[in-house]
């Protein structure tokens, strides 16, 4: 789309107008020209009038804008789950989720299919990782059953991600029992969520399997500890952090200070006990700390690990403390009179 557009010297038409007729005017006012010939006055007063009007054109300041619209690169991402807890019955007890879980596929391979002459579809299986899966005349070719080992969600998510690097990301699309079971992955739920929302990709859950108890989320996290402290030698240190806890109610759960000096010595210095009353329950947590002598300190909170706790690398926090000499007061100088 092409379009003209003008805007004149001090935003007024009519200012233009005057000044334009001001240069006809002075068109009129010329040498006589007597010892060239006819035809050069005719050149010299043509090349006159095209100048006039090129000034002219020149304060209206005219403007060609083209538009042209060009389709951006953009991808779908579309991750499934084959691991064996999807052999599991679904909700309705009548299928497994894994049959569940390919009714629905099958249902929106059209609706891919056609999302997939505008945008770049792929669709990902994954257990402790992910495998792209191949179209092939306009469908979806599945694997025949559910064999996964292990389900790593966090870092199947962040694989994903990074096949699409340099890309616009419409969405990831997951489905699955949401069944977390690998115990050392490389990259938590939480940290692929994070990277997610950093860069904006919108992420759409398709559930399979009964609804989740507490038992299924079961977690201890320390979520809030200053950074940074400062204090003076031997002066009291207070140090407060936040727990949460999921699926432990009422259950005393360990949690620990230690202190790392410069050397790289380790010692714990306090403990205390929390208790949940209620599931997803944040808990204060209080300690102190008398630092010995200048220098600074790495403090770290941990929570002891839990039966059953899938992810404990959110079970501590750590925050450095400057331990700095406090100033003396000077003695006053007593002059003694010979």
């Amino acid at each position: 789309m092409m379009n003209w557009s003008f805007q004149p010297i001090l935003n007024s038409y009519w200012a233009v107008a005057v000044l334009a007729l001001g240069l006809v005017l002075a068109l009129w006012v010329r040498p006589s020209y007597r010892q060239l010939s006819a035809a050069r006055r005719r050149a010299l007063l043509a090349l006159r009038c095209l100048l006039t009007l090129l000034v002219i054109l020149l304060m209206l300041r005219p403007t060609h804008v083209s538009t042209q619209s060009k389709s951006q690169s953009a991808a779908l991402l579309v991750l499934f789950d084959q691991t064996r807890s999807m052999q599991l019955p679904n909700a309705s007890g009548d299928i497994s989720r894994w049959e569940a879980q390919c009714n629905t596929l099958t249902q929106i391979q059209p609706l891919l299919a056609d999302l997939n002459r505008d945008l770049e579809v792929k669709v990902y299986a994954y257990d402790a990782g992910i495998r792209s899966q191949v179209w092939q005349d306009q469908r979806l070719q599945m694997p025949t059953a559910a064999e996964g080992e292990q389900t790593d969600i966090g870092t199947s998510l962040h694989q994903a991600i990074e096949q699409e690097l340099g890309k616009r990301l419409v969405g990831v699309i997951l489905l699955g029992d949401g069944t977390q079971t690998a115990f050392q992955p490389e990259v938590e739920i939480y940290d692929a969520a994070r990277e997610l929302g950093n860069r904006g990709y919108p992420l759409y859950t398709v559930s399979y399997g009964p609804a989740g108890d507490g038992t299924q989320s079961r977690d201890v996290a320390v979520e809030n500890l200053p950074e940074q402290y400062t204090v003076f030698v031997k002066n009291e240190l207070p140090v407060r952090g936040l727990i949460r806890v999921r699926g432990y109610t009422n259950q005393e759960i360990l949690v620990t200070l230690t202190v790392e000096d410069d050397s790289g010595t380790r010692q714990d210095v306090g403990q205390a006990r929390v208790q949940a009353s209620q599931d997803n329950q944040q808990l204060d947590v209080n300690f102190s700390y008398v630092p010995p002598r200048p220098g600074q300190y790495r403090l770290i909170v941990k929570a002891a690990e839990q039966p059953g706790e899938l992810v404990t690398k959110n079970n501590q926090l750590s925050a450095f403390s400057m331990a700095m000499l406090m100033a003396r007061p000077r003695m006053p100088l007593i002059r003694i009179p010979a």
